[in-house]
């Protein structure tokens, strides 16, 4: 069929049954070409309303709410909990040595200054850096993928021919197999690299365009750390419960009522440990269906059509009304990483070979349930639907292009990572050689320099996070567009799309046409 405004559209173009038509407001409710448009109400009204490639975007209502009531029941009493300890006692109690000894031993006007002066540097390098970082994956993406794979494999031979010096046999056998891997992946794979690196240069044009995404990840991540603190107020107030209770093996006799307190406390344990589970994936996934909405704005509006606003108006849908979607699929990946947890931990096994082979199996669950969410959640980003459609959705797209996908996304995840950890390492490097020559290293403060090297590396690799898990998200989302609605990107963006259509070579079966002339 030929739809007004395309070109050369094939007759049967691929449409799985979930699969939205081009056309504006269709969905998933029916089937192939007969499906019916949605209902809700337009995201983005006023300017820009008109645009046809923004009337897909549509709030349905909420979804899954009871995934949401839940979530947030379990943050509250969290909350509660945690602060009601941290105002009982001493708030340095519950903090670990390490950070004890980072901190508050510095109880001088001198420390405190010097911390703050260390965390501005290292962010506003951190900053510099992966704003470079990205203007050069916008200008040279073919090039900072393949300089990024042949220093991967500059780093295995240098750790090979250190495990040789050193006699490490452990070392030599972990540097030989991922080099022979990655190399046999490289080698295999090649031709997908021009594909990745369109789709990474429009995503580092995405996150350079809107810095907003960076604001918003920071905001989050900050949200998150106050959790933190207080979630770990409540985890030591029952760790000193334990505490105190009598060792059974000790051969002190207790009543009744102490194993009933140990088994409920123990029970919170876990409990608290579901709950921080729960509440990073909901964090991150929220990162990403904001930075998915965002980029699906672009794809199918264009970059000259944009609505005002679009990262507040795509944050402001995940968490109201697809915000029971985000916490129905992190749920799934917090219980299968409770249980890890539970076997990781169990001790005196008898079966230890069968334990092993069991967490290999839920490691590799966790992870593949991981990548299966980080789909599920564009289409949530995109079309509003609840968490069981995205999947049925994020399925049928599997079924018929998870290879380019995983092939896509190999590439850049990997570029990014190693491009990080040595931007990183470079700041930490930088930060090191200045205070050792501006500071008496028996000023008193960190005379430690490893202190500084791993709070800088801290900071570093966190505000790098910011940026690079945004490019990640829209590397995603980019990829699902073009796979499932490619003329949407043909009426948005020509020289795009036939950079797209040229490079994939139909590596995703979408049946994209040839580009207009």
């Amino acid at each position: 069929m030929t739809q007004k405004g395309y070109v050369g559209v094939p007759e049967e173009p691929y449409r799985s049954k979930f699969t939205p038509e081009v056309g504006p407001y269709y969905g998933f409710e029916g089937e192939g070409t007969h499906a019916v448009p949605l209902q809700g109400i337009p995201l983005y009204q006023g300017e820009g309303n008109n645009q046809e490639g923004l009337k897909r975007f549509v709030v349905q209502g909420y979804k899954d709410v009871w995934a949401a009531i839940l979530y947030i029941l379990c943050i509250l009493v969290t909350i509660g909990f945690g602060t009601y300890n941290t105002i009982s006692q001493n708030f340095s109690d519950f903090i670990s040595d390490s950070v004890v000894h980072l901190f508050w031993r510095c109880s001088d006007e001198c420390c405190s200054v010097f911390l703050s002066v260390l965390f501005f540097v290292s962010s506003v390098s951190s900053v510099i850096l992966s704003l470079f970082s990205l203007s050069l994956m916008k200008r040279f993406p073919h090039d900072m993928i393949i300089t990024a794979n042949l220093l991967f494999f500059a780093v295995c031979i240098v750790g090979f021919l250190l495990s040789i010096l050193w006699g490490n046999l452990y070392l030599l056998l972990l540097c030989l197999g991922l080099f022979i891997v990655h190399w046999l992946c490289f080698t295999e794979l090649r031709n997908r690299v021009p594909f990745a690196a369109e789709l990474l240069k429009s995503s580092s044009t995405v996150v350079c365009n809107y810095k907003a995404l960076c604001a918003v990840n920071a905001v989050l991540f900050g949200m998150f750390t106050l959790f933190l603190v207080l979630w770990c107020s409540a985890f030591s107030a029952l760790s000193n419960v334990l505490s105190k209770q009598p060792d059974p093996s000790s051969g002190v006799s207790g009543k009744r009522g102490n194993s009933f307190l140990i088994i409920s406390v123990f029970l919170l344990h876990l409990m608290l440990l579901f709950v921080m589970f729960w509440a990073t994936q909901v964090t991150t996934n929220l990162m990403h269906v904001t930075t998915a909405g965002l980029t699906a704005t672009w794809y199918f509006a264009g970059k000259e059509n944009m609505p005002k606003n679009p990262t507040l108006a795509s944050f402001k849908r995940g968490t109201t009304t697809s915000f029971g979607s985000i916490c129905f699929g992190s749920l799934l990946v917090a219980i299968i990483r409770l249980i890890r947890w539970l076997v990781s931990t169990a001790e005196d096994s008898e079966h230890e070979i069968l334990r092993c082979i069991f967490l290999c199996i839920i490691g590799c669950l966790e992870s593949l349930m991981e990548y299966f969410n980080t789909y599920a959640f564009v289409h949530v980003a995109i079309y509003g639907c609840g968490y069981t459609e995205a999947a049925k959705m994020t399925w049928e797209l599997c079924k018929r292009c998870s290879c380019a996908a995983l092939f896509s996304c190999f590439f850049v995840d990997a570029m990014l990572c190693l491009f990080a950890v040595l931007s990183a390492l470079l700041v930490c490097a930088v930060v090191c050689t200045a205070y050792g020559l501006v500071f008496d290293l028996s000023f008193g403060i960190l005379h430690i320099t490893a202190e500084i090297f791993v709070f800088s590396f801290g900071v570093c690799m966190l505000v790098h996070l910011f940026v690079f898990s945004s490019v990640t998200s829209a590397v995603t989302t980019l990829f699902v567009c073009y796979a499932e609605v490619p003329e949407g990107l043909e009426h948005s963006s020509p020289d795009l799309y036939a950079a797209l259509q040229r490079t994939d070579q139909n590596g995703t079966s979408n049946g994209a046409a040839p580009p207009r002339v």
